[in-house]
């Protein structure tokens, strides 16, 4: 799947929930509250490992953290309206790219090269 299908999915998801949270919303008299989605994906040297974890803020203010591992390449799906992720990769040799993806495009990306690399995306809204 692209980017451009996935940000699709994600535009056509989010329509949906906002519309029925809108729904009850209105029905219950309740504050309405929607989170963001994004894509975190995380390429480089094919079947390095790694490791991370990302921490996010919902709408309510809910913090919640969540632990990571695999091979790159990988793509995993991200809640919240402020979002810091950190990713290390286990190998000395080898790449580790991590780009954070909203529907309007990249929101932030980082890079590394150097032996058991670190990398980090963050969005504040």
């Amino acid at each position: 799947m692209n980017i451009e299908d996935h940000a699709t999915m994600i535009r056509c998801a989010k329509n949906r929930a906002m519309i029925t949270l809108m729904a009850v919303g209105l029905l219950c008299g309740c504050a309405v509250y929607v989170d963001e989605t994004y894509l975190l994906q995380i390429t480089g040297t094919e079947n390095v490992m790694f490791h991370g974890n990302c921490t996010t803020i919902d709408a309510q203010g809910n913090v919640f953290t969540r632990d990571f591992k695999g091979v790159i390449p990988n793509d995993l799906e991200i809640h919240g309206d402020i979002i810091s992720c950190n990713f290390q990769k286990l190998a000395e040799s080898g790449e580790i790219h991590l780009e954070l993806l909203s529907e309007e495009g990249v929101i932030s990306t980082s890079s590394s090269g150097s032996p058991y690399g670190f990398v980090t995306a963050k969005v504040y809204r």
